[in-house]
């Protein structure tokens, strides 16, 4: 069996032991160096590891990931892929110029719940796909706008296709990146001409808290959560049925385990650089940075 050792940049030097157990605890992988940005370069030309996993800031994502490609090394990079759309199309540059490949942490792909949520709609229980509705108001941080909606985007795009028109209205517009917004409200279109509508808040009081996404269909409607992974619900003519998963306890885990073995040459990960992209897109077309 081919070893992968890890080396890890992080900036939460809180997460870094956690961080350490998630990579040990899956067959083949080990961390054998861990430190923050400030020692990237060192840990980038370690003769110690064959891959690197980047939990910096998003800003800091292609820096890193583009010199450690160019190094000959393996990267997996926490969401979203980068900062902006255009340092994910550097990212997927030098990937292909280098031929060295690049995983993305968006790790709900990989989690069961979404799995019977995408048989639900393969099947059509609920019929063809006329629209789909998310709400997301959080206590947190607005600052933390681009963690959450990165992974959320990204999960509609796995299960309704890719995002091909949006437009966003927030309550901060400005030229910089810094996603300090507190209120964001967004039209989506689908690949397949399905149209979708998204809103997020932050800092709302607890019992003000929602994370819902409502699809109707020409049968009924499908209601689940992005992060809260309550009930699935399916409404056919006012007649209710749940679905019920039982929550994994470390979901970063299946997709740790998919790049591993990735990497060890006997399975694919589908979480790439390029898959990664169109979810920078649509952040830059909502904040209207494109």
């Amino acid at each position: 069996m081919k070893y992968i050792n890890w080396g890890i940049i992080s900036s939460d030097d809180a997460e870094q032991k956690n961080i350490e157990e998630l990579f040990n605890s899956v067959n083949g992988s080990k961390v054998v160096v861990c430190d923050n940005e400030d020692n990237a370069l060192s840990i980038i030309n370690s003769n110690k590891i064959n891959a690197i996993y980047i939990n910096t800031k998003p800003e800091l994502h292609a820096t890193y990931a583009i010199m450690a490609m160019n190094a000959g090394i393996p990267v997996f990079l926490n969401y979203p892929l980068a900062n902006t759309y255009d340092d994910c199309i550097r990212i997927n540059y030098t990937a292909d110029k280098t031929k060295i490949p690049c995983f993305v942490s968006y790790y709900l792909r990989y989690l069961p719940y979404y799995k019977t949520i995408k048989n639900i709609l393969n099947d059509e229980i609920i019929g063809d796909i006329l629209q789909v509705n998310f709400c997301f108001y959080s206590t947190a941080e607005h600052q933390l706008f681009l963690n959450y909606a990165s992974q959320q985007l990204d999960i509609l795009q796995y299960l309704f296709g890719i995002i091909t028109e949006a437009t966003g209205f927030s309550s901060q517009q400005s030229n910089s990146y810094d996603y300090d917004r507190k209120t964001i409200n967004a039209c989506l279109m689908f690949e397949k001409g399905i149209s979708g509508s998204s809103s997020w808040c932050f800092g709302v009081p607890e019992c003000e808290e929602k994370d819902i996404v409502e699809v109707i269909g020409s049968k009924g409607s499908l209601r689940f959560s992005t992060f809260s992974h309550k009930h699935i619900q399916i409404n056919q003519n006012g007649n209710l049925k749940d679905y019920n998963d039982k929550e994994i306890q470390t979901p970063q885990l299946p997709i740790i385990k998919a790049v591993v073995e990735d990497l060890q040459g006997f399975n694919v990960c589908k979480c790439t650089s390029v898959s990664a992209t169109p979810v920078n897109w649509v952040l830059d077309r909502i904040l209207r940075h494109v």
